[in-house]
C-alpha cells in the first residue's frame, strides 16, 4: 500500500486537468494528499429498494486513512500508527506536527495526531522488487448471464439503459446538468465489525438507515448515488435531477427530503434549533442500538446544493463509476461538515442557491454567511423551518384549445352505450396537453346527460405525502399507543430486502408468504370514487345505512356467485370466502366516512389473517364491480379517473388500481356489466423506467398495453396531439383576453409573437400559458391601447422583435418537462438528438449516410 501511494503521487501529483489552448501558461493543476491505514475491513452489502444495492467499506482501516488524509498536505502520505509498525524497516518519516485549533472537521479523533507519520522516504530496492498488477482481463466483461442481474443492482438506472444497449462510451454516459445535491452525514452509525470480526450489529443498524434514506429519496424521485465511510463517519451522497428523472422543482425535493430524512432518523423534529437524538454506546464508539425503538436510528446532519455539475461515469474501462462532480458537490459537503459541529444551531443547512428555487415552499431562516473551505467569500446559507403549502391559482382556461377533442369525446360515450352497452374512453396526453381540461368537461356532459359522474382527482404527490405522513405517526412510539416501533417496521423490511436479492419479483416478501398487509394494496385512484358511489346510494335510500346497503349488495353478488354467474368473475373466491363479512374492507379504503355512513367496523388485526395479500385485493375488487353493478341497475354511470398526474414517474398510483381499472372494463367487455363508461386519463407510461432490471415485472406496463387495445377496438382511444396552427392562435388570444384583460382582436397580434409560440410552446397549451407568462413577467411583452389611426382606442400587442422574444429563458417547468421526456427516450434515439440538433438542416437519408442508429 505504500509503493502504492508513491506510485500515485508520482503519477498524478501536480497533473494537468486543464490547459488553456491559445495560452499554454495557463493551467488547471491538481495535487494529492494521502491517509494509509490497516486492519481488519469491514465489506457490507447494503439497500435493497428497488433493486439497488451499494457496496460499502468501513473498519480499522478505513477510519485510520480517513483520519491520516487531512493531516498530509499537498504531495504527502500521512501513515497511521498500526501501517507504521508494519513498514518502519523499510520507510522513514516524522511525526505529524497539527495545530489541532486550524483544523475544519468534527471528527474528535482527528485531533489525536501525535502519533501519525509523514512518508518521507521507501527503501529503493523494496519498491523495484513490486510489479504492478495486470489490467483486470477482458474476459471478464462476458459474464455468465445469470450474474448480470445480481451486478445490475449495484449500477445506476442513470447510466443502466444506455449500458443495456451497448453504449459505453464517456460521452454518451456524461452529461452538464442542473442538480440538486444532498449530503447525508449518520452519526452513530457503526458500519465496523466488533472486535470478534462479527457484523451483524453493523449490518443491521446499516440496512436500517440506507433502506429508511433509499425510500425517502426515491420518493422524491431523487437517486442514492453512493454510501460511503471517511473522516465525517458515514456518509450518503444523493443528487435530485438526475437522468432519467429530472423535475423544476428538484431544490424543493432536496430540501423536502432532508427535513423528512432528519426527522425520521434522529426522531426529533425539525424546525427548530437542534434537539439531538440520543444514541447509545460501546466503549466510547456511539453505534445505534435498534432493538430498543425509543432510540433513534441516527443523528442526521445534511447539506444541499443546487447547481450545473458533471453528472456522469469517471474511471478506466476495467474500474468506472457514475457520480456527480462540481462546484455544488463541494457546496454541499461542506455545508453538512458545518451542520455536524457540535455547536451547530441546525442540522439542515441551504445554499443561497437552493433557498432562492424553495422560495414559497419552505419558510428558511437566513443564518449568518460562513467561510467554507475553497471558497474566497463567505456563503449565504439558511436554515429550513417548516413546508408552505403552495397556493394554487387556477390557469385551466377553457378547454385550453381542444374544442375538437371535446366534440371526439361527446361521440364516443354515445358509440360506446349505443353499440357496446358502455366501455373504456382512454384518454392520453402529456404534461399540459389539455387532458385535465377535457376531464373536466367530459364530467360536466355526463352530468347534463343525466349520469352518476364519480370523479377521482387524484393527485399522487398528495396521496404519498399523506402515506408517508401517516407512516411517520405508525412509527413513533410515542404518538400512539398501538403504533408499531419504527426500529421494527425497518428491521423487517431490511429482512425482505436481503429475501429479495435471491428471488426478486412483483411480489413482496409478506405477499409470497401468504401474510395479508391492507395498508399496502392501495386502491388510491379509487378511493374518492367509492366514497361518491357510497354516498350517492346511502342518499337514495333515505333510512339507510351504509353498512346495510354494502350487506345488501354483497349479497347480491354472492348469490350471483353461487350459481356460478358468468357475470361474477371472482365467484371461485367468493364461493370459498364470501362478502359479506369482508365488508369492513370498504371502510378500510374511505375511513373519515364510517361514522357519517354508519360503515361496517373495521376488526381487529387477527380477523383478517385467513387472508392472502392477493385475495384480500381480489375481494376488494369484486366488491367494487358489485357496486358499480348495483348503481348502473337504475342510471347510467361515468366514472373518471386520473391514474397518472404530474411530471413524476415514480408517485403514481399502486398497481390495484390499474388491476381494478382493467377488472372493470373486461365486465364491460363481457357485458356483465353495462350502462358505465370509465375514463381514464393518463400521461404516457414510461416504457423505459426500469427496463433495464430483466428480473422485474412489468404488470402495470402490460395492463396498460391491454387497456388501449381494448380502447382502440371500441374506436374510444385519444392521444392528445399538439394543437394546429390555427387552434393554438385562437388559444393565444384566449389566454391574453382572459388572463391578462387584453381587449383586442387576433389580427392585433404581431406575427413574430405568433411564430415564436408556436416555436417555443409547440402546440402545447400549458406551454403557451407559461411563455407568455414568462413573457409579460420579462417585461419584454406589453399590451398598449392605440390611439392613432384606424383602431384608435384598441388594445394591441406590442410588436418585439424575434431576437428579443428568444433572449427570455424558457420557463423552468417546460424546460425540465421536456429534459424528462427526453431522458425517457432510447439511448440510441438520444445519440440522434445529439449529433443533430446543432445542424441547420438534417434528413433521414443524411443520418443512414452518417451511419446513425
Amino acid at each position: 500500500f505504500v509503493a502504492g501511494a508513491c506510485a500515485l503521487h508520482r503519477e498524478l501529483h501536480d497533473y494537468v486537468a486543464w490547459r488553456e489552448e491559445s495560452d499554454p501558461s495557463q493551467t488547471i493543476n491538481l495535487s494529492l494528499h494521502i491517509g494509509v491505514g490497516c486492519g481488519t475491513l469491514t465489506t457490507l452489502h447494503l439497500g435493497g429498494h428497488h433493486g439497488r444495492w451499494h457496496y460499502v467499506l468501513a473498519g480499522e482501516p478505513v477510519r485510520q486513512a480517513t483520519m491520516g488524509e487531512p493531516l498530509a498536505k499537498s504531495g504527502e502520505t500521512a501513515i497511521s500508527p498500526e501501517a507504521w509498525e508494519l513498514i518502519s524497516d523499510i520507510a522513514r518519516g516524522d511525526l505529524v506536527v497539527e495545530d489541532a485549533a486550524n483544523r475544519e472537521s468534527t471528527a474528535p479523533e482527528l485531533h489525536q495526531t501525535s502519533e501519525f507519520r509523514l512518508l518521507s522516504a521507501v527503501e529503493p530496492t523494496y519498491v523495484t522488487q513490486l510489479q504492478p498488477t495486470s489490467r483486470v482481463s477482458q474476459r471478464l466483461v462476458n459474464l455468465s448471464p445469470d450474474l448480470l442481474p445480481l451486478l445490475r443492482r449495484y449500477v445506476p438506472i442513470s447510466v443502466a439503459p444506455k449500458l443495456q444497449e451497448g453504449y459505453d462510451r464517456d460521452v454518451d454516459l456524461s452529461e452538464m446538468r442542473a442538480v440538486s445535491v444532498m449530503f447525508i452525514n449518520l452519526e452513530g452509525v457503526d458500519l465496523a465489525a466488533d472486535r470478534d470480526g462479527d457484523t451483524a450489529a453493523a449490518l443491521l443498524s446499516g440496512q436500517a438507515v440506507v433502506l429508511r434514506v433509499q425510500e425517502e429519496v426515491h420518493r422524491m424521485e431523487g437517486q442514492v448515488n453512493k454510501m460511503l465511510v471517511d473522516d465525517k463517519g458515514t456518509v450518503m451522497l444523493c443528487a435530485f435531477g438526475l437522468p432519467p428523472r429530472p423535475h423544476s422543482d428538484d431544490p424543493f425535493r432536496a430540501v423536502s427530503t432532508a427535513m423528512a430524512l432528519a426527522e425520521q432518523l434522529s426522531g426529533t423534529e425539525v424546525g427548530s434549533p437542534t434537539s439531538y437524538g440520543r444514541v447509545s454506546s460501546r466503549e466510547n464508539t456511539p453505534v445505534v442500538r435498534l432493538s430498543e425503538p425509543e432510540e433513534p436510528m441516527a443523528r442526521a446532519c445534511i447539506g444541499v446544493g443546487s447547481g450545473r455539475a458533471f453528472c456522469g461515469v469517471v474511471g478506466s474501462q476495467e474500474r468506472r463509476e457514475f457520480t456527480v462532480m462540481g462546484d455544488v458537490v463541494n457546496v454541499a459537503a461542506r455545508l453538512m461538515g458545518h451542520a455536524s459541529k457540535p455547536d451547530a444551531p441546525y442540522r439542515v443547512l441551504v445554499d443561497e442557491q437552493t433557498q432562492v428555487q424553495s422560495q414559497g415552499r419552505f419558510a428558511f431562516k437566513a443564518l449568518k454567511p460562513v467561510k467554507l473551505k475553497g471558497k474566497a467569500q463567505a456563503l449565504p446559507l439558511a436554515a429550513p423551518l417548516k413546508e408552505i403549502e403552495p397556493v394554487k391559482i387556477g390557469t385551466t382556461i377553457g378547454k385550453q384549445g381542444r374544442d375538437y377533442e371535446h366534440r371526439q369525446l361527446h361521440a364516443m360515450v354515445a358509440e360506446l352505450l349505443v353499440y357496446h352497452g358502455g366501455g373504456l374512453i382512454l384518454l392520453l396526453g402529456t404534461r399540459g396537453s389539455g387532458k385535465n381540461a377535457l376531464a373536466k368537461a367530459l364530467g360536466d356532459f355526463g352530468a347534463k346527460g343525466q349520469f352518476l359522474v364519480l370523479k377521482s382527482a387524484f393527485h399522487a404527490e398528495k396521496a404519498h405525502k399523506n402515506r408517508k405522513a401517516s407512516t411517520t405517526v405508525a412509527s413513533n412510539p410515542s404518538s400512539a399507543k398501538e403504533s408499531t416501533s419504527m426500529s421494527t417496521e425497518t428491521s423487517r423490511r431490511s429482512v425482505e430486502s436481503r429475501k429479495s436479492l435471491e428471488s426478486p419479483g412483483i411480489a413482496t416478501a409478506n405477499e409470497k408468504e401468504g401474510v395479508a398487509v391492507p395498508p399496502a394494496l392501495g386502491f388510491l385512484a379509487w378511493r374518492e370514487v367509492l366514497e361518491q358511489l357510497l354516498r350517492k346510494l346511502v342518499g337514495a335510500q333515505p333510512g339507510s345505512t351504509g353498512s346495510e346497503i354494502l350487506q345488501d349488495v354483497l349479497a347480491a353478488e354472492e348469490a350471483l356467485a353461487s350459481v356460478g354467474s358468468s357475470q361474477v368473475k371472482e365467484k371461485e373466491l367468493i364461493q370459498k370466502f364470501g362478502l359479506k363479512k369482508y365488508a369492513w374492507m370498504m371502510t378500510e379504503l374511505v375511513p373519515h366516512c364510517e361514522q357519517s355512513l354508519r360503515l361496517p367496523e373495521v376488526p381487529a388485526a387477527h380477523a383478517r389473517d385467513e387472508l392472502t395479500q392477493p385475495e384480500h385485493g381480489k375481494l376488494i375488487q369484486a366488491m367494487i364491480v358489485g357496486l358499480l353493478r348495483h348503481a348502473s341497475k337504475t342510471r347510467r354511470v361515468m366514472v373518471l379517473i386520473q391514474l397518472v398526474t404530474g411530471t413524476s414517474r415514480d408517485q403514481d398510483v399502486d398497481v390495484w388500481s390499474w388491476r381494478t381499472a382493467l377488472d372493470v372494463v373486461h365486465e364491460c367487455t363481457a357485458r356483465t356489466l353495462q350502462q358505465v363508461v370509465l375514463c381514464l386519463v393518463t400521461r404516457p407510461i414510461n416504457q423505459l423506467q426500469e427496463k433495464w432490471r430483466e428480473s422485474a415485472a412489468h404488470e402495470t406496463e402490460s395492463i396498460f398495453a391491454e387497456l388501449t387495445a381494448e380502447a382502440e377496438r371500441t374506436s374510444s382511444y385519444l392521444k392528445l396531439m399538439p394543437l394546429s396552427v390555427k387552434s393554438r392562435e385562437r388559444y393565444v388570444l384566449q389566454v391574453l383576453r382572459e388572463r391578462y384583460d387584453y381587449t383586442g382582436e387576433l389580427e392585433s397580434i404581431p406575427r413574430s409573437l405568433l411564430d415564436f409560440l408556436g416555436e417555443r410552446a409547440g402546440g402545447n397549451p400549458k406551454y403557451i400559458e407559461e411563455v407568455l407568462d414568462a413573457l409579460i413577467k420579462a417585461d419584454v411583452l406589453q399590451l398598449e391601447l392605440d390611439d392613432q389611426g384606424d383602431q384608435g382606442g384598441v388594445m394591441v400587442v406590442q410588436d418585439v422583435s424575434a431576437e428579443a422574444l428568444r433572449a427570455v429563458p424558457t420557463p423552468a417547468k417546460m424546460r425540465a418537462t421536456v429534459l424528462q421526456q427526453f431522458d425517457t427516450l432510447q439511448p440510441q434515439l438520444q445519440r440522434v438528438l445529439k449529433t443533430v440538433s446543432p445542424l441547420d438542416a438534417f434528413s433521414e437519408a443524411m443520418l443512414s449516410d452518417m451511419g446513425l442508429p
